[in-house]
């Protein structure tokens, strides 16, 4: 273990130990203030060298500094021919720098403390680690070389195209992911759905060579018009003489316009897509649709009305229907922008009066029912604690500082969309979840056996509608749409 990484443990050490009073135990439920105040830190944000931003957080809880770099290198900008490539650059990044291999650039990070961690997204790769805050100049120089300086070789390509390509394939054995696939495609109209996301298709993965990643990243890696980011044991004037040396002698390049995708195809846009799967023991039924991004401002109002309608889902299959055991909400970060997805598994037997129950309530919606003050109420405070806690933390706080980045978000954002939050009433909300599950604009997933397909299509209304195998939302076949 590194001195460095002994000073980082030492520190965490020190910190008092929660809940604990005096070595007795409390056995009293805490108690719940009359009332809740609910704030996010500051993040201060300017201009560097050139056309980079840096963006600050200060957390001097821990001596401890969260720190990612991004340049414009997300999944948005490849071409239809080369999906993936963002992702393949981002986890090359992490196999070798200035001819060494992976052991000793991750050597090199071990002894600052850290391992670094690099992903794609669609606006933006991201490189990130956390350190003592004695470290973070160092650390700044280190990631700045592996961006800078990656090795690219030629069988960690294929190592790592290979793993990619695994991952991307084992996608087709998740019930529930194959049920988020179905709901993208209906939502994007891109067949096949996966092509919306990071990993790319199994078709343009085998296509990319080692050449097209070097020549991708040297066009679309430049520094100069990236994000700088820190959160922790720091202030703005520390960040930015950190970042200032260790740019100093470097290239501030920057990368060129985006290049737009080809607009996906519009059929099929499908209202209900059904995924048959042999022997499946359990149905898989989900709804959900588009959402606004984060710093959109619809986004407050439509997350509280998902939030509602999870919970909502929840009671109706769970307590009242008692067809399933929890309904699990994700969302999606694709290049069309996000989806939200709610699933539940079901009894296959089930499939036709879930089916048919969650039609009645989206019609209800629609026309009579509406959330109580109290309800939204409830959902508003608790969005607000979570909002809070997001910065509770360096890397929780740079999380929302990578989130900012993404899209050039001004720094006022979490505070403004924290207002929003506060002002959000009950109409806001029925009007949001009345447009985002209106029965005719809401897309439905049902994933099973032939004979839960047949209870669907029994079910629901005839309508636009394909049917698909969770290989084919993969592998991009298209079979006829029924």
């Amino acid at each position: 273990m590194s001195w460095s990484r002994r000073r980082v443990l030492t520190g965490l050490g020190s910190l008092p130990v929660l809940g604990c009073a005096g070595g007795r135990a409390e056995h009293r439920p805490p108690t719940t203030p009359d009332s809740l105040t609910v704030r996010v830190p500051p993040v201060h944000h300017g201009a560097l060298s050139g056309a980079a931003r840096l963006y600050v957080v200060e957390d001097h809880g821990v001596p401890l500094v969260a720190l990612a770099l991004a340049v414009r290198a997300g999944h948005r900008r490849e071409t239809p021919a080369s999906r993936g490539l963002a992702s393949l650059c981002a986890s090359l990044l992490l196999e070798g720098l200035e001819g060494g291999d992976r052991r000793a650039l991750l050597d090199r990070y071990g002894e600052l403390g850290t391992t670094p961690q690099a992903w794609a997204e669609p606006d933006q790769l991201v490189l990130q680690c956390t350190v003592h805050r004695d470290d973070a100049p160092d650390a700044l120089r280190l990631m700045l070389d592996t961006l800078q300086h990656p090795t690219f070789a030629d069988e960690a390509f294929e190592r790592v195209r290979g793993e990619q390509r695994e991952s991307l394939l084992a996608t087709r054995g998740v019930p529930v992911a194959v049920a988020g696939l179905g709901l993208l495609l209906g939502s994007l109209g891109l067949d096949p759905p996966v092509a919306a996301l990071a990993d790319g298709t199994p078709r343009s993965l085998d296509a990319l060579q080692p050449d097209d990643v070097r020549t991708w990243w040297a066009t679309h890696g430049a520094l100069g018009d990236g994000a700088f980011m820190l959160a922790g044991d720091l202030d703005e004037d520390q960040a930015r003489s950190w970042v200032d040396a260790a740019m100093a002698g470097r290239s501030h390049s920057t990368a060129p316009p985006v290049t737009p995708l080809a607009a996906p195809t519009p059929e099929p846009a499908a209202r209900l897509v059904l995924v048959v799967w042999p022997g499946l023991p359990q149905a898989i039924v989900g709804l959900g649709g588009s959402r606004a991004p984060w710093g959109h401002r619809d986004e407050p109002a439509q997350s509280l009305a998902d939030s509602m309608m999870a919970s909502i889902v929840q009671f109706e299959l769970r307590s009242r229907l008692r067809t399933s055991y929890g309904v699990l909400s994700q969302r999606w970060s694709t290049t069309a922008g996000p989806v939200r997805q709610l699933s539940a598994k079901i009894d296959p037997k089930d499939v036709t009066l879930t089916l048919q129950r969650l039609q009645d309530y989206l019609q209800r919606l629609r026309d009579e029912v509406r959330p109580t003050n109290e309800a939204v109420d409830r959902e508003r405070r608790s969005a607000m604690v979570a909002m809070m806690h997001g910065f509770h933390g360096p890397e929780s706080a740079l999380r929302q500082l990578i989130r900012l980045a993404a899209t050039d978000l001004p720094a006022s954002r979490p505070r403004e969309r924290l207002e929003q939050l506060q002002r959000l009433d009950a109409a806001t909300v029925t009007a949001a979840l009345r447009t985002l599950f209106d029965p005719d604009q809401v897309r439905m997933c049902v994933v099973g056996d032939a004979s839960v397909i047949d209870r669907a299509r029994a079910a629901l209304p005839a309508g636009t509608r394909v049917e698909r195998t969770p290989a084919q939302l993969v592998d991009g076949l298209h079979p006829p749409s029924t």
